[in-house]
């Protein structure tokens, strides 16, 4: 929204009253990072561990000291510096998504190209 984009309308995904296609069409390019590396990374370094999650009818449940190791590892996760393909200034991953919002909405208006994040490992 602070992009000026509207968080329910994407292109990779379909509109619904449960989700924002938005915010899941933006979150894409940073998926493997922001999400799968960290679960990984989580489990390896046991912030995560197997007493944090509750067997509950209908499968298994995370309780919340799950959710805060979680949490705290995303949110340094994301504090974390990456460089920017557009200033080429180390930035933080945060600041990287809300450069890549922007970018969207400017594609969308018609002025410029949209280019997604790719990570140079």
């Amino acid at each position: 929204m602070r992009a000026g984009l509207h968080p329910g309308f994407g292109a990779l995904h379909a509109a619904s009253d449960r989700c924002d296609a938005c915010v899941y069409d933006l979150m894409e390019e940073f998926r493997a990072h922001a999400i799968g590396g960290l679960f990984v990374y989580c489990t390896n370094r046991r912030l995560v561990r197997p007493e944090m999650f509750e067997r509950r009818k209908g499968g298994v449940r995370m309780v919340s000291a799950g959710g805060d190791a979680l949490i705290r590892a995303y949110e340094a996760r994301v504090n974390g510096k990456v460089k920017s393909p557009r200033s080429g200034k180390r930035v933080t991953w945060r600041r990287l998504m809300v450069e890549q919002a922007f970018a969207l909405a400017a594609h969308v208006e018609g002025r410029a190209g949209y280019r997604p994040y790719i990570m140079d490992y």
